[in-house]
């Protein structure tokens, strides 16, 4: 039998005179107590509170604070979308003021997928006039996209087919700018030329792009709840800055001409390609500068691109027999010879233990010096 601890007794039911059981009555809860408890309850809410409060606050000032142009720059991204205003290219003339490069207005078609229904339908229409095949087009109408270029800078007479179509909503047009080379291949080397947004890619175009380009601006334009641009809300950020003119010294008429003379010799000698230069000795002026066979620089993609280089100042030459003339201008110039002197013209030249010879035997006894500079003699 099992002693319980002195002091512990076990609560006793109590027995009424009818005989059922009663429980044991608990102990009345004094005020103080009954306040000491609900003073915990509220302790432990109010540290909650305060808690929960603390936490806000931390957030709030994280958000404002640390997160506030972020989170400004997502909320303007959304709101606001932005366009680039191209600048003008600058014209290029020629020494007389006659143009060489100018600037023509045209027309770049796209497309909004997202209102195309029947893209195959859609693709099928448009290919003959874009000249495209139907399935290319068809691969560039993501669903998903609201703009997606079809083809660049057209001419009027596609543009106008395409209008005709009737293809509101789905169809768009643009306004741009397309470089221009008014007299066609001449001086198409020294030009050079420009892509599809009027980067230069060679010549004069590639060398002062930068003069040429300006710079692009920039509009701003409200966005509606799906992201789609609201035109009427277009507003001017940064204006365009125009490229600046650029006039060179060529002159187009001795250009003409230079083109034509070197074409006709390259035709009678059956040579495959020449070079002509025609330069101020007076100024160092550059008046034309001609090489042969040409290309029409607004359609260069249709040659090969080796026939892009200017060879008169894009590959490594040995000077060679051109020097001549430097050491002939340098003797007139001091005066140690005259264009009339004479001079004997031996079989070879020895200098030092070498021998210098003419590749060509022009002469037997003697050469004025036109005739050294006329026959390249190595020995005159």
């Amino acid at each position: 039998m099992t002693r319980r601890p002195a002091g512990r007794s076990r609560p006793r039911r109590l027995r009424t005179s009818a005989g059922s059981v009663e429980a044991p009555r608990r102990r009345p809860v004094s005020d103080t107590e009954l306040h000491r408890g609900v003073r915990g309850r509220l302790t432990v809410l109010f540290v909650l509170l305060l808690a929960g409060q603390g936490i806000l606050l931390g957030r709030l000032v994280y958000l404002q604070g640390s997160q506030a142009d972020h989170l400004q720059r997502l909320a303007l991204s959304q709101q606001l979308g932005a366009f680039v205003l191209p600048a003008h290219r600058g014209r290029i003339f020629d020494r007389m003021g006659r143009p060489l490069v100018s600037n023509v207005e045209a027309e770049s078609i796209y497309a909004v997928p997202r209102a195309i229904r029947d893209r195959a339908a859609f693709a099928r229409q448009v290919a003959p006039v874009l000249g495209m095949p139907a399935g290319q087009i068809e691969a560039r109408l993501e669903p998903r996209l609201y703009f997606v270029w079809l083809k660049r800078k057209v001419d009027p007479e596609t543009a106008a087919a395409l209008r005709a179509l009737n293809l509101k909503g789905q169809l768009g047009f643009l306004n741009e700018q397309r470089r221009a080379y008014p007299n066609g291949t001449l001086a198409a080397h020294l030009l050079g030329f420009v892509g599809i947004d009027n980067q230069g890619l060679a010549g004069v175009e590639l060398a002062y792009d930068r003069t040429l380009a300006g710079r692009p601006g920039r509009a701003l334009v409200d966005r509606d709840a799906v992201g789609r641009p609201l035109l009427e809300t277009t507003q001017l950020a940064t204006a365009p800055v125009e490229g600046a003119d650029l006039v060179l010294t060529i002159d187009q008429v001795l250009q003409h001409i230079t083109e034509r003379e070197l074409a006709l010799a390259v035709s009678d000698t059956g040579s495959r390609r020449g070079l002509a230069l025609v330069m101020d000795p007076r100024t160092g002026e550059m008046l034309a500068m001609a090489a042969v066979p040409s290309f029409e620089p607004g359609a260069f993609q249709r040659v090969p691109p080796q026939r892009w280089i200017n060879r008169m100042i894009g590959e490594v030459y040995e000077p060679g027999s051109t020097f001549k003339l430097v050491t002939v201008a340098a003797a007139l110039d001091a005066g140690r010879a005259e264009i009339t002197d004479v001079f004997d013209c031996p079989p070879y030249l020895q200098v030092g233990s070498h021998r210098i010879h003419d590749a060509h035997r022009y002469c037997t006894t003697s050469m004025t010096l036109t005739d050294v500079i006329r026959h390249s003699s190595n020995i005159g």
